[in-house]
């Protein structure tokens, strides 16, 4: 009866070891990660590739035993293993591990293929509209700011808002665009009412909304506000491709409602580690009111709160 060569049982051991934690970790990255509707079912598939590889590992070893011809002793001596079937085993496992790592990571893929992350052209505002003398909310560069808004229902004639509207941080917003700076405006509302209402021309906008209708407007993207992997992708870009700039993240709370706070807040700390290295600065307005104690102190401890008078 032939011996197993010692190297090759180690290895193959090995592998079924290595393999094992490989699945186990990638359990607990499942359940910490962030993931959209295409994220779910595309990370499945990919823990289907991981699974595939432990059945290639487990079966390889088998076919080790089968090959030295090992006397298992006892009632199972007797006990023969089929070469041929294992050899389909192994391919068979090659074929899912491939084929579902294809499927995965397409699936992960497939929101960046309509060009989302390349879509917010950085515009400025023109240099006849641009403001003389100093800027009045002087902010600093790589640094993200929390800024207290209260409940209003009318903020401005013929603009009616739900439930809040960010005329603080527009104030911001808006002295250091026309002083300069490039813009990007995260909002809840409705892009032509921001532009119409505020004065931002053509800068880039990003709406959040679940809804399918009236996407036509230039330089407007419309993202889930479930999807914050997507909008974190789509503001890194528009920081990366533009110097000088400052991003408006409105409605805070409505991602909140959206997701949960835990999420939300993982986003913020991931952005605000971002910025801290860019040469741009965040701006997030917040009804204080809307959230609890402990998550607006949460919120604090990320943002430099900004107080305007």
């Amino acid at each position: 009866m032939a011996s197993i060569p010692m190297p090759e049982f180690m290895f193959n051991a090995m592998g079924i070891l290595l393999s094992f934690i490989a699945v186990y970790y990638w359990l607990m990255l499942y359940k910490k990660i962030y993931r959209t509707k295409n994220e779910f079912h595309g990370w499945v598939w990919l823990f289907a590739s991981a699974f595939a590889i432990l059945l290639l590992n487990i079966s390889s070893t088998y076919m080790l035993f089968a090959k030295a011809q090992v006397s298992l002793g006892g009632p199972l001596q007797d006990v023969k293993i089929d070469f041929n079937t294992l050899q389909v085993m192994e391919v068979l496992s090659r074929t899912i591990i491939v084929f579902s790592m294809t499927v995965g990571v397409y699936l992960i893929y497939s929101p960046l293929k309509s060009g989302f992350v390349y879509a917010l052209a950085p515009v400025g505002i023109k240099a006849s509209d641009a403001k003389k003398g100093d800027i009045k909310y002087s902010i600093n560069l790589c640094a993200s700011y929390l800024i207290p808004e209260k409940t209003l229902t009318d903020i401005r004639p013929g603009f009616a808002v739900s439930d809040r509207a960010s005329s603080n941080s527009m104030k911001v917003f808006e002295d250091l665009i026309y002083h300069g700076a490039y813009g990007l405006i995260i909002t809840r509302e409705y892009p032509a009412h921001v532009r119409s209402n505020w004065q931002v021309g053509n800068l880039p906008i990003v709406w959040l909304t679940t809804s399918k209708e009236g996407r036509e407007m230039q330089n407007v993207q419309y993202i889930d506000p479930t999807d914050l992997v997507r909008l974190s992708y789509a503001i890194k870009e528009f920081i990366k491709k533009s110097e000088n700039s400052i991003v408006l993240l409105d409605g805070l709370e409505y991602l909140i409602t959206q997701n949960s706070f835990s999420e939300v807040l993982k986003f913020i700390q991931a952005l605000n580690d971002f910025v801290s290295q860019s040469k741009t600065r965040l701006v997030v307005p917040l009804d204080y009111k809307a959230v609890g104690v402990q998550e607006l102190h949460l919120l604090k401890r990320e943002l430099c709160e900004l107080t305007i008078v």
